[in-house]
């Protein structure tokens, strides 16, 4: 085994231990990879640009292939095309704001589906031809199921504020969730009532594909949990930020949006638009900064941070801190 950590930190960041990964070698992300999920990988290979994962699947570290993320076409490919060190292409915030609005950035959006597959699911029970085709971006229906049964022993419900949740109890998602629990109780109480008495519970483990898509969402292995507004209402000028339902009630927001996907794809192009402008900061449903940072701290990025924003979504994922 060929290891050379190498790795590039900021100190003092607001979110705590935070990865800088703007001087990071592709090599030097795999390895940071390598060490944030040790239950999923045997092998690394600087000099062979390889992973070896423990079922003997091989995969390359750097594809070589470069994408432009600020033009829209080339930023669609690079996210169905992501290898290992694509996975950290871009690094989480150091500081809690909503909403940053940087165009594209999407830190944790990029996910390579071998990882996951190989880290939270019993891969002793995985075929080659269900790792073959999550590489090639050609997964089905019946590997869904497949891979639904393979971790269904792993799922553990997790008490969060009186929500019971269902997570992966792998690489420590599920104890990571119940901590963000007791110490949002222990040290910002009211934060957790806040979130007990304004949310719903709408999103653990559910084995799916992303809407529109053949990439898996993370909630399919676990690590994911969704927040979603309780009593929302056409008087209410915030909802649950996710950019889809925004642009269902642009330009007032003074609607109620249904929560589906249905003419998602005719209204992208409107949402994009209001993006660009920036019309929202005033009606974002802003989650408490301390509630982000609690989350940060157990390792859970916020998808309030990302460009085509999610404030509902947090997801976890030890890559992007140390």
């Amino acid at each position: 085994m060929t290891l050379f950590l190498m790795i590039i930190l900021k100190s003092s960041l607001a979110f705590s231990n935070v990865l800088d990964v703007s001087g990071l070698s592709s090599a030097d992300k795999c390895i940071h990879i390598f060490n944030a999920y040790p239950g999923a990988i045997a092998d690394y290979s600087v000099q062979l640009n390889r992973v070896v994962f423990l079922n003997g699947h091989v995969m390359d570290c750097d594809d070589g292939q470069k994408y432009d993320l600020q033009n829209d076409q080339s930023f669609q490919k690079q996210m169905a095309n992501v290898d290992l060190s694509d996975v950290l292409i871009q690094g989480y915030p150091e500081t809690y704001s909503a909403p940053l609005y940087e165009k594209n950035y999407s830190p944790g959006r990029f996910r390579n589906d071998q990882l996951f597959i190989n880290t939270y699911v019993n891969i002793n029970s995985l075929s080659n031809n269900h790792l073959q085709r999550s590489a090639s971006n050609t997964l089905v229906e019946d590997d869904l199921k497949f891979l639904a049964r393979s971790l269904k022993n792993d799922i553990v419900k997790v008490n969060f504020l009186g929500f019971n949740i269902n997570m992966n109890q792998r690489n420590g998602a599920a104890s990571a969730l119940s901590r963000v629990s007791q110490r949002l109780e222990k040290d910002f109480p009211k934060s957790a009532t806040w979130l007990k008495t304004t949310r719903n519970m709408s999103g653990g483990y559910n084995m799916r594909f992303i809407s529109g898509t053949n990439r898996l969402s993370s909630h399919s292995w676990g690590i994911a949990v969704d927040f979603t507004l309780k009593n929302a209402t056409s008087d209410l000028k915030w909802f649950d930020s996710y950019w889809k339902w925004v642009s269902l009630c642009a330009p007032s927001l003074k609607c109620n949006p249904a929560r589906t996907d249905k003419g998602a794809n005719e209204r992208r192009d409107l949402a994009e638009e209001l993006l660009a402008v920036q019309i929202y900061p005033q009606n974002f449903d802003h989650f408490p900064p301390e509630v982000v940072q609690v989350f940060a701290d157990e390792g859970f990025i916020w998808g309030g941070h990302w460009h085509h924003f999610d404030t509902m979504h947090f997801e976890y994922r030890p890559e992007f801190f140390y």
